[in-house]
């Protein structure tokens, strides 16, 4: 070690109140630890890109992750929320674009993304979702290539390569172009 303490417990009645640590051993604290009447932690503040600044919000239920909010541009609003269940990942809302406005959703399953959809254009629709099988692989992707509402690409893929991309060109609903992808 190097002689200086990393992490200072904060006790009230011989229970734990609040901690404050140094995870890179900068010298600066960047994790702030909350804790209930019971001494269990129930809030993780942290300053996860060391600016001295905390960025990163932690709500916790049973000391597992409930909520966490991330601030990822500095300017005091979360861009970035995730919804654990039982301390896995279960969703998560995110203003990709940093517009302000969210547009793009994870749902995960087994605490990996199995759905993930976007809105790429802005205008508060989905237009692009993809959909991950168990093993993390993309197995379909479909796509609102002209902005009308309705998905007009359908992208899938075998063993996490692309197999087959149909196009609705016309608009009916129907697929009027197919490709096949060999990969052997």
């Amino acid at each position: 070690g190097d002689g200086v303490f990393d992490e200072t417990v904060f006790y009230e009645n011989g229970v734990a109140k609040r901690a404050e640590s140094d995870t890179n051993y900068d010298g600066k604290i960047d994790l702030w630890i909350s804790y209930d009447v019971a001494g269990k932690a129930i809030a993780h503040e942290r300053d996860t890109n060391f600016d001295g600044k905390r960025d990163q919000f932690i709500q916790l239920e049973n000391e597992q992750p409930k909520i966490q909010r991330d601030d990822k541009n500095g300017d005091g609003e979360p861009e970035s929320v995730i919804y654990y269940v039982n301390g896995a990942k279960s969703k998560s809302e995110e203003d990709a674009s940093g517009d302000g406005k969210i547009d793009r959703w994870v749902t995960y399953q087994d605490g990996k993304p199995a759905r993930v959809e976007e809105d790429t254009s802005g205008d508060g629709k989905v237009d692009l979702r993809a959909e991950f099988g168990p093993d993390g692989n993309k197995t379909l992707e479909v796509q609102d290539t002209n902005r009308d509402g309705r998905f007009d690409v359908t992208i899938r893929y075998e063993g996490g390569k692309k197999a087959s991309v149909e196009e609705d060109t016309t608009g009916d609903g129907q697929p009027d172009s197919i490709t096949y992808y060999r990969n052997d």
